[in-house]
């Protein structure tokens, strides 16, 4: 047997019996097999312990492109120290192995990884082998020093929910304890998204760098909203004759583009001081005088409630570490050796900033992995030019990368990837600075078929139900932009008479009883509000009494006769609810044990 630590790799010309025992040995001892074969491997995988294997990618078993000269070649490969790398080529271009997917799973150089990868091209698998691949070599390797990063939460709870998988899995073809102290070890891994990990950092690293005990890292979309109307007002009312130019175009429009600005600044990681000094220009009309007052106002009063709250955003925690260039690696408390970040094509200026920072004080070895074309995020400030920017930033540092593109595509068609192929080398010609070339071309693994790919048709009833009837019996999805469109087309479909499931986002928060505990916190919140107020009244808390027609008897303009009428109703007065010495908590959960609401509701 070999020595190998974490994987080996088999190319073996025809299947006997001797190959078949040694796969045995190799999953029993922990070891990721890849086998080669110019064999059927049809009766091999009927064998339990294999078909298992197999399912739980233990074995990756790939039949090769006959060659003559192979014959009777026996190829050993160990932990991915392989000595010949046209090897790799041909079974690359010969099988559905995935040489660049292997190669990244086995890096032994000490330089950072740069992955470009298209969908469906395994990332996710291949972030998670590198992990186990680095666990193997070193057993003794903290997972607390390895940190993934990833775009949401739903992705960190994803990638941690695999990566416990994974370990479940050696451990149920072992029987090795050590992967279950190992799934010990993952709970205490971080894997979050940059915002957790900034809040963490700061909890651990604050004092080092200078920040207070209870700092932390939040988002103030909704309070720099706030005043930034709230300085549009004054402007209006300071400097009325530049205000009057601009008063027909559409608030919101207003409010988006100071918004707009604001973001972009803060992606460049300007300190509060330097934006102060910012000059805007010279504009005709005076916009650079509308746009000094009101961005200056809303950065320095941000700035003041930021420090009274004791508070942070990324970008301002990016703008103080810049200025700790001197700063030690030796200072730093956190061990950070390996750092993964998932979908990077999504992150904005600041968080580029923050991860290039982040390499080059802990010295940790980078793995970012994201697809250009993926970018759907700019909206909240993230830049596809992020890639670039981390690239240039590393040889800044004189950082050392290799660029690498997983290219072959496992779930579509080869149909739909070649118009695919097409569409994206469109994109060059109208998205500046987008980039597409033979390397960013996806190669499909799947057979031909006689799949159409894609088709463009008017969605009448007429073409709708022929394509139904075309395709009953098949699972079919329909894909529209909104949950509105999402109920639209259910109905549209059953009343052509085929049976169809809606899914939803969001439906939690859309939900009625979620809707009226709204309305519960919008009573006590704003209890003057006579929509509220009626609202509230209708809902499973109120009393549900007071009808429209006595509303309409009892109206006057005179004054808001609304809340006199729902003051006789109004039971949450009542001096058992302890308003005054009672916490917000402790208050509504009185309130829902006292008036059941699910029981109304019901």
């Amino acid at each position: 047997m070999n020595k190998a630590k974490y994987s080996v790799l088999i190319f073996s010309p025809d299947i006997q019996q001797a190959v078949t025992e040694e796969l045995y040995q190799y999953i029993q001892n922990g070891q990721k097999v890849y086998f080669l074969t110019f064999d059927d491997p049809e009766e091999l995988l009927e064998d339990p312990v294999l078909q298992e294997a197999s399912k739980k990618e233990l074995l990756n078993v790939s039949v090769v492109r006959y060659l003559p000269e192979w014959e009777h070649t026996f190829i050993l490969i160990e932990d991915g120290k392989v000595n010949d790398s046209q090897l790799l080529d041909y079974l690359d271009q010969n099988s559905t192995f995935n040489k660049e997917q292997y190669q990244l799973e086995h890096r032994y150089d000490e330089g950072h990884c740069i992955v470009k990868a298209g969908a469906g091209t395994g990332k996710t698998t291949t972030m998670i082998n590198r992990i186990m691949f680095l666990k193997h070599m070193e057993p003794n390797l903290d997972l607390r020093s390895v940190v993934m990063i990833t775009f949401t939460n739903e992705a960190a709870a994803n990638m941690r929910s695999k990566l416990l998988q994974k370990l479940k899995n050696y451990y149920d073809l072992t029987k090795d304890k050590k992967y279950l102290e190992w799934m010990e070890e993952v709970g205490n891994m971080f894997i979050g998204t940059i915002h957790s990990f900034a809040k963490e950092f700061l909890a651990t690293e604050g004092r080092t760098l200078g920040f207070s005990r209870s700092m932390q890292v939040r988002s103030y979309k909704h309070e720099r909203r706030k005043l930034i109307e709230k300085h549009i007002d004054q402007f209006s009312v300071e400097c009325p004759e530049i205000y009057e130019r601009f008063r027909k175009i559409p608030h919101y429009q207003i409010i988006r583009s100071f918004t707009d600005m604001i973001e972009q600044l803060h992606n460049k990681s300007i300190p509060v001081e330097s934006i102060q000094r910012l000059d805007f220009g010279i504009d005709i009309h005076g916009f650079h005088e509308f746009a000094n007052y009101v961005i200056k106002h809303v950065i320095q009063e941000l700035d003041e409630q930021k420090k009274v709250e004791e508070t942070l955003e990324i970008s301002d925690l990016i703008s103080r570490l810049i200025l700790l260039k001197n700063l030690s690696s030796d200072q730093l408390r956190l061990s950070i050796r390996y750092l993964f970040v998932d979908e990077f094509q999504d992150t904005d200026e600041s968080q580029v900033a923050f991860v290039s920072w982040l390499v080059e004080k802990y010295r940790c070895q980078l793995f970012a992995v994201g697809d250009i074309k993926q970018s759907i995020y700019r909206f909240r400030g993230a830049d596809y030019t992020a890639f670039r920017q981390l690239q240039q930033q590393l040889k800044t540092a004189n950082q050392v990368y290799k660029e690498y593109s997983l290219r072959k595509n496992y779930r579509s068609t080869p149909t739909l990837l070649k118009q695919f192929n097409v569409l994206f080398q469109k994109w060059t010609k109208v998205v500046e600075k987008f980039q597409f070339d033979d390397t960013d071309k996806l190669i499909p693994v799947q057979e031909e078929s006689c799949e159409e790919g894609l088709v463009t048709l008017d969605m009448d009833d007429t073409t709708l139900k022929y394509l139904l009837r075309r395709l009953h019996n098949e699972n079919v999805a329909v894909l529209v932009r909104s949950n509105r469109e999402v109920l639209e087309m259910v109905k549209r479909i059953e009343n052509l008479g085929f049976f169809c499931e809606a899914t939803l986002s969001g439906s939690f928060y859309r939900s009625l009883p979620v809707r009226e505990f709204y309305l519960l916190i919008r009573r006590l919140t704003h209890p003057n509000v006579p929509k509220d107020r009626y609202l509230f009244h209708q809902s499973s808390y109120g009393e549900n009494e007071l009808t429209i027609a006595k509303i309409l008897s009892a109206y006057t303009p005179e004054k808001p006769f609304v809340l006199d009428l729902l003051e006789i109703f109004d039971r949450l007065d009542h001096p058992e609810y302890e308003w005054n010495t009672s916490s917000a908590i402790a208050l509504l959960q009185k309130i829902i044990d006292t008036v059941q609401p699910h029981e109304v509701f019901r």
